[in-house]
Parts: C-alpha cells; structure tokens; sequence
C-alpha cells in the first residue's frame, strides 16, 4: 500500500498495530517504497506530527465485505463455513480486535432476513486541527 502525500506539509506515518508495525519517516510527496500487509488484521495508522490523523486498514485473510448505508450487509459465502469476523472502526472494544460469530450456534438467524449481528460502537474522536484543513 502507497501513502502518498498530497499536501505541502510533510507527515510522518506509523503503525505499532500487531497485524502490521511500520514507520515512514517525515516525507513529502509519495515515499519510496509501498508498505506490504503481510498478515490479516486491523493496522491502526496515525501521523506523528497530527495527532488527529489516525486511519483504520483491514487487512484480510480472505475477502471481506462492507455494509450498506443502513448497516446490512448480503454475505455470499459458503453454507458450510461456520465462524465469520466482524469489525467496525468506532467499536467499543479494542479497536485491533475482530469480533468472531460462530454462526452454527448464533440464535437470531431467520432464514428469509438471514443473521442479524451487532456491534457496540461509540461516537468518533473529536479532531483537533487548530482550524487547518488536511
């Protein structure tokens, strides 16, 4: 994955995230060499000089899907598969933490609306950009 700066204010990118652990040091424009995402999981990215620049990348084994506008999304996967993850950037919980469903025993499916999963999520961070626009 490329960064690419497209701002006159150069930025320092980094990840502590057990998926992905990297730094690009202060650069401007496009730097070197693109990051490769190795392992599944949730990288949590911020930016050294703004500490309101933060970013969520799901990395995934597999495929993985994204919900509509309302929350819903149609799954088209393998009956047989039994467990799938969920994650949301705004979760409660540990935000590099997927959540597993074990869909074999899960007790809200009804096979005309399929299953209704949730997930606890709070408001987003409040930005402190002194005004600026990034």
């Amino acid at each position: 994955m490329v960064f690419p700066n497209s701002d006159n204010i150069r930025h320092h990118v980094y990840s502590f995230s057990k998926a992905k652990t990297f730094e690009l040091k202060l650069y401007a424009g496009k730097p070197k060499k693109p990051i490769e995402f190795e392992n599944n999981g949730v990288v949590i990215v911020g930016c050294n000089i703004h500490d309101s620049m933060v970013g969520s990348i799901y990395v995934a084994k597999n495929s993985a899907m994204m919900t509509d506008e309302t929350g819903k999304v149609t799954l088209d996967f393998d009956p047989m598969i039994e467990k799938i993850s969920i994650w949301h950037p705004l979760q409660k919980n540990n935000p590099e933490e997927r959540k597993i469903i074990d869909l074999k025993d899960y007790p809200s499916y009804d096979y005309r609306e399929g299953y209704n999963v949730s997930i606890d999520v709070g408001e987003p961070a409040s930005r402190d950009t002194f005004g600026d626009t990034y």
